[in-house]
This record gives structure tokens, sequence and C-alpha cells, in this order.
């Protein structure tokens, strides 16, 4: 960890915002890792100096930053996180969010979940299978199997099934 750190800042006193930028990427790539090591929270604070440099993550770092996050059940921060790099100008895509969806489920959290739902579907982005499977699973998971029901019924008689 204290590599990267070393690295991202000696790039950043030379000026080389885009190796700066590389070696955050490498960062959090080997997120897995370093979440295995227990080390998450340093990671985060790192993503949020790096955001506030204005260093965007790219979709699929994005993803998995999402899915660790939820795992050590840091809803809150990852929420946080993820509207300020939005307003950073990064693009979530249908993945972005249907690992928010993921999380949110899997931590009993139905209500925000079909919220970030609706965001998806405002951004212009359609529901996949794994988004509309998720959140049928969240809602039996929660005992809601009539509310799960009705919204297979309405996939299944949607143009999109």
């Amino acid at each position: 960890m204290r590599f990267y750190i070393v690295f991202v800042n000696s790039f950043i006193s030379l000026g080389d915002m885009d190796r700066a930028h590389e070696v955050v990427l490498c960062l959090v790539r080997s997120f897995s890792e370093i979440q295995r090591l227990g080390r998450v929270l340093e990671v985060y604070r790192w993503l949020i100096v790096m955001s506030d440099r204005v260093f965007v993550l790219d979709n699929a770092t994005c993803a998995l930053v999402i899915g660790v996050f939820f795992e050590k059940s840091f809803v809150s921060r990852v929420l946080g996180h993820f509207d300020k790099i939005v307003e950073l100008g990064f693009a979530p895509n249908s993945i972005n969010y249907t690992s928010l969806i993921d999380g949110l489920c899997k931590k009993g959290s139905i209500k925000q979940a079909f919220e970030v739902l609706e965001e998806m579907v405002k951004k212009g982005w359609k529901p996949n299978v794994y988004t509309e499977t998720t959140l049928i699973v969240g809602l039996c998971k929660k005992g809601w199997t009539e509310r799960a029901f009705r919204l297979f019924l309405e996939l299944v008689g949607s143009e999109n099934y």
C-alpha cells in the first residue's frame, strides 16, 4: 500500500497526473488482495483523496469497489462516494447500478435498491436480467414474496423479457 502512495505522491508532485491516475487504478484493481488484508478503510481514504484531486475510476474498477464495500458493510460510504464521483464526471453504466442494487438488496435495503433502479432508468439504462433477479431475490429474502411475484409477472409481461 505504501508503495502505491509513494508513487502517486511522486507523480503528483512532478505534475504527471496521468501517471498518478494509472497508479491509483492499479491500486484499486488490486483491491481484492487489499480487502483480504483488512485495509479497506485505508483504500477508502485514498479514494476520497483521489476524487478530491479529480481522479475518476473506470466502470470495472467502480463495480469492484462497490462490491467490496458492501461486503464490508460500508453502505453509506459507498453510496456517498458513488454520488461524489458521479458529480466529478464519472458516467456509471448498468453494471455499476446493478452492483449498487445487489449490495443494497443483500443488506436488506430494498427501498433504497428500488430508488437506485429509478435513478438508473432515469439515466437511460435498462435493467438487465441480473438486476431484475437481484431485486426479486431481495424481495423474497425480506419475506415480500407477493411483491416479488408481481415484479416477476411484470418482467415476464414486458417487452424486455
